[in-house]
């Protein structure tokens, strides 16, 4: 069965949908907005993350997480062992203990993925091992 909303349409229900809500928080002014109270939802306090490709785009990535309160490096994965190091070491001239470090093979992102430390896994991996990670 073909689907009888095309892009077209969708896009402009989707600018309907955002300008009517818009308008409904314009409607009720000084009302407070009602805190959130699904427990699924609530704020991580800080953020623990592990981290798999350290190239380049890897490592800006990597330096912008650093710079970010209440983001914690606690594991570093690449193929090769100085990216690891290189990783290690940024993270802890930014006041950071020093990560586990994974390295050589090209699974290991599987042990740092199975840690059950971790909030988040950031790949920044060539595409292909995108799905992976």
């Amino acid at each position: 069965m073909e689907n009888p909303v095309d892009r077209r349409d969708a896009l402009k229900m989707g600018a309907n949908v955002g300008a009517g809500l818009a308008l409904a928080s314009l409607s009720q002014p000084g009302k407070a907005a009602q805190p959130n109270t699904d427990p699924r939802l609530r704020p991580i306090p800080n953020i623990r993350v592990g981290f798999v490709g350290i190239g380049g785009r890897g490592f800006a990535l990597l330096q912008l997480l650093l710079e970010q309160k209440h983001v914690e490096v606690k594991a570093v994965c690449d193929l090769l062992e100085d990216r690891v190091y290189l990783a290690q070491e940024a993270t802890v001239k930014a006041g950071q203990p020093r990560p586990t470090g994974y390295f050589p093979d090209d699974r290991d992102f599987e042990r740092l993925c199975d840690r059950d430390d971790l909030d988040l896994v950031v790949t920044a991996t060539p595409w292909r091992w995108h799905v992976p990670v």
